[in-house]
C-alpha cells in the first residue's frame, strides 16, 4: 500500500489556484517524462540512467507510428 499526503490550501484567489494547478500538472508531466526516459534506457541498455544524464537531455526519443525509438546524442 502506498501512502500519499493530501494538503488543503485555503484562501487562494481563482487566479492563484489556477496557477498552482497548472504548476502541479507541469511537475507531474516532468516526472512522467523522466521516468519514461529511465525505463526506455534500461530496456535498451540494461543499465540505469544517471540523474545528470537524464536531466541534461543527452538522450532523446522519436515517436513514429506509436513506437518510441531511443537515441543517444
Amino acid at each position: 500500500m502506498y501512502l500519499t499526503q493530501s494538503n488543503v490550501i485555503r484562501g487562494l484567489s481563482k487566479e492563484e489556484y489556477s496557477i498552482l494547478r497548472e504548476t502541479c500538472q507541469y511537475s507531474n508531466n516532468l516526472y512522467n517524462v523522466a521516468l519514461y526516459n529511465i525505463r526506455q534506457y534500461y530496456f535498451q541498455d540494461k543499465k540505469f540512467l544517471k540523474y545528470e544524464e537524464n536531466y541534461h537531455g543527452e538522450f532523446s526519443f522519436q515517436v513514429q507510428d506509436g513506437q518510441a525509438e531511443f537515441r543517444s546524442s
